[in-house]
């Protein structure tokens, strides 16, 4: 008895040893990720250093990798551009489509948010439309979105309609179409309810804006890795050590930091 015990204990020390090795992958010297102002996922502090849902579970998990992880601030639209071309390792808040599976390989997701429709105060009272894409019927309505956002297949299906394309104003960042809401340079825009509600929080803006209740659906995100630099046992571990921080409460930590 004594020596099956024995022989179950190393079984199970060598399941933990195995566990521990499969995250300590071959990582590149450097894991280089994008970072754009993007609340409350990416933040710059007033030290110049970066925080954010993001940031904070991404060092976490490299961490537990050990893995050396550099923040390098570039534009999303340049961001997209050097992970294809093999010029950066990493973007986070990444929608899964298939035009991105030719040069990406994607993480399990880590949150889900909603896509919301956002209006000036009171301006619902005369708008009538149940579907994104009734948003046509409106006289000289202009919707704002960022650039190389997705949002969905609500809206991907609405954008493919002539007659919408032509409403749908692009800006660089949420920051820049929450400026163009309040200038009435658009007249609605299109974002995540989490970063949203983080902008207004900020800003102390919250009663100049309402959320109009139309379904435009909910995204997974996902870390996106470059095929060019790195490989599936990387985003095996990486995935591993994701469900690591779940199971030990970090996760939910870093959750409820940067989570009303």
């Amino acid at each position: 008895m004594l020596k099956l015990n024995a022989i179950f204990a190393l079984f199970c020390l060598s399941l933990l040893l195995v566990g521990r090795v499969s995250l300590a992958v071959s990582c590149p010297s450097e894991v280089t990720l994008g970072y754009e102002s993007y609340e409350p996922f990416h933040i710059k502090t007033a030290e110049d250093t970066y925080t954010g849902l993001d940031i904070d579970l991404a060092s976490e998990i490299f961490k537990r990798m050990k893995c050396n992880l550099k923040i390098v601030p570039v534009p999303w639209s340049r961001q997209l551009k050097d992970l294809e071309e093999g010029n950066l390792h990493v973007m986070t808040s990444a929608s899964v489509t298939e035009e991105r599976k030719v040069f990406a390989l994607f993480s399990h997701p880590y949150v889900t948010v909603r896509n919301v429709l956002v209006l000036r105060k009171e301006a619902s009272k005369t708008f009538k439309v149940t579907k994104l894409k009734d948003l046509v019927t409106l006289k000289k309505f202009k919707l704002g979105v960022t650039r190389n956002y997705e949002y969905g297949d609500v809206f991907s299906k609405a954008a493919n309609l002539p007659k919408f394309k032509g409403l749908v104003e692009e800006a660089n960042d949420e920051d820049q179409n929450i400026k163009k809401l309040l200038a009435d340079r658009v007249n609605g825009i299109l974002v995540n309810e989490i970063t949203f509600r983080a902008l207004v929080k900020r800003d102390r803006s919250k009663g100049q804006f309402e959320i109009f209740p139309l379904d435009i659906g909910k995204d997974e995100l996902h870390y996106m890795f470059s095929k060019k630099l790195i490989n599936k046992g990387v985003v095996d571990s990486f995935n591993e050590a994701l469900a690591s921080t779940k199971a030990d409460g970090t996760y939910q930590k870093i959750m409820d930091k940067f989570l009303d």
